[in-house]
């Protein structure tokens, strides 16, 4: 655990976000400034949940500073497109604005 210890440890607490160890502002680069933390806190499970927060909240809207980030959007079709072909040509075909993303 040192690698990952604040240079001036203080008090932690149940559900309490470091931010010493990263933020996430939500921008352009949300996915690679939340990847710093993320794989910190959740190790070899950080991909599969990016996966399930982008699938469940593709628009991020249940976010803090240091929650699981979304896949940048052209990301999450394609994979979306190979696990659920049926349901992406639905969706696309209702929003053509993003088919043309």
């Amino acid at each position: 655990m040192t690698g990952f210890v604040s240079k001036n440890p203080r008090g932690a607490y149940l559900n309490y976000r470091d931010v010493d160890i990263g933020v996430n502002d939500h921008g352009e680069d949300s996915y690679k400034e939340g990847e710093v933390y993320g794989r910190m806190y959740f190790g070899k499970n950080f991909d599969r949940l990016v996966k399930i927060k982008t699938a469940v909240d593709p628009g991020n809207f249940f976010r803090n500073e240091q929650s699981i980030p979304t896949l940048p959007s052209k990301v999450y079709y394609a994979i979306n497109e190979a696990l659920h072909p049926p349901v992406l040509d639905q969706y696309k075909r209702k929003n053509k604005a993003v088919a043309q993303q």
